[in-house]
This record gives structure tokens, sequence and C-alpha cells, in this order.
């Protein structure tokens, strides 16, 4: 059974994710209001430095749109910095828990940093309750879905049945690792969507699914 210590951190890891959920929203929104207005930004990227300077200088057509943007922008620095204040206080909180050792050694993993490990962590606990590495995967929900029947076995997708807060860390560790290989002609989605998407042609190299999280 975790302990309060365990449970706390783990809270705090939870409260860091409803902030990056509710930072999602207010960027929605406040992009959503820009596109009833037609005001388009043109650069590449959102919400880097040249967006942001881009925002600052946005004039709406009326004084009441422009009070609604202002505040609309308030919203995502306000949300901005609450995030920033749980995850600074996630990496100082977790250096005093028992198993920060655990933290620094999956840390070794390609594309897990101290972020997503904590949080991996946190909802796992102790990894030595598993007592062997296929009811690790079902608890993260990374097993295979199966329709059987008589002889007949057929699997599909995986199932996503498991803890959803600690396979999300998992995806978004992978995230860094499935754009380098998309940048070499590997495709990161599953293979049902990737048959679709992802078809050979003329000087494009042939797609090779990784449905995963990585090596």
């Amino acid at each position: 059974m975790p302990g309060i210590e365990d449970e706390a951190l783990r809270d705090l890891s939870r409260g860091r994710e409803d902030a990056m959920r509710d930072l999602k929203a207010t960027k929605y929104r406040l992009k959503a209001f820009l596109l009833r207005q037609d005001i388009r930004y043109e650069g590449r990227a959102n919400w880097n430095a040249a967006h942001l300077r881009w925002l600052s200088e946005v004039v709406c057509p009326t004084p009441p749109q422009q009070i609604v943007f202002q505040e609309y922008v308030r919203a995502v620095t306000e949300q901005h910095e609450r995030l920033q204040r749980l995850e600074s206080a996630l990496h100082d909180q977790v250096k005093s828990w028992r198993l920060y050792p655990v933290v620094e050694a999956i840390q070794a993993l390609r594309g897990v940093e101290l972020t997503g490990a904590t949080i991996l962590i946190a909802e796992l606990g102790d990894l030595t309750r598993f007592d062997t590495p296929r009811k690790l995967m079902s608890y993260l929900g990374l097993t295979p879905s199966e329709y059987s029947s008589g002889e007949r076995r057929r699997q599909g997708g995986i199932t996503k049945a498991g803890n959803t807060h600690a396979r999300r860390a998992l995806v978004e560790g992978a995230w860094p690792i499935g754009t380098r290989r998309r940048s070499a002609g590997i495709c990161n989605s599953g293979w049902r969507s990737c048959r679709s998407r992802c078809r050979p042609s003329p000087g494009r190299p042939r797609c090779v699914c990784a449905n995963g999280i990585g090596d």
C-alpha cells in the first residue's frame, strides 16, 4: 500500500497534469477568439518567442473585443505560471522521496526526463509489487486486446485500460523519439491509421510502424 508521502507526491503530479490541461484549454479559447475575428498568425510555430511578440501587438476591431482578448492572454499567462510553480515544486519534493533513486535510474531510458520519471513512479509506486513485466504492462494498459473464438485468435490494438496518468507520461516521453523517427521515414502511429496515412509514394520511403513507447 502506498504511504502518505507516496500519495502526496502523486497528488502533486496530478495537480501539475490538471494545470497542463487548463493551460491547453485557455490557449484553445484564445486561438478560437482570434480566428473568429479573422486574426491569423503567419508564423511557423505557436507559443514561441515570435508568436508571443505577435500577440503583444494584436489590436482587435473594437474596444470590447480588445478587453476580451487581453483577458484571454492574461489567463494563458496565469495558467503558465501556475504550471511552472507546480512543476518546480514537484522537482523539489521528489528529491527527498524514498523512491527518488528509482526516479533517477529510469531517466537512463531514452526520452524520459525528471518530470516524466517522477509522474511515472508516483503512479506505479514500488515496482517490486509487479511479479512479471506482463503484469506491469497490463497495469499500464499497454497489452494488446484480443478477440478469440474457438481456435481462432486475433489481437488488436493496446487496451488502454490501465493507469492513464502513467501511460500519458510514457507517451509524452516517446514524442521526441517519434519526431526523430518520422524524419527517417518511420511512423509512430498505430497500424490501422498508418495504412491510410503512410502509403508509399514516389520519393517517400516506405513507413515502418512503431506502435509503442520507443526502444
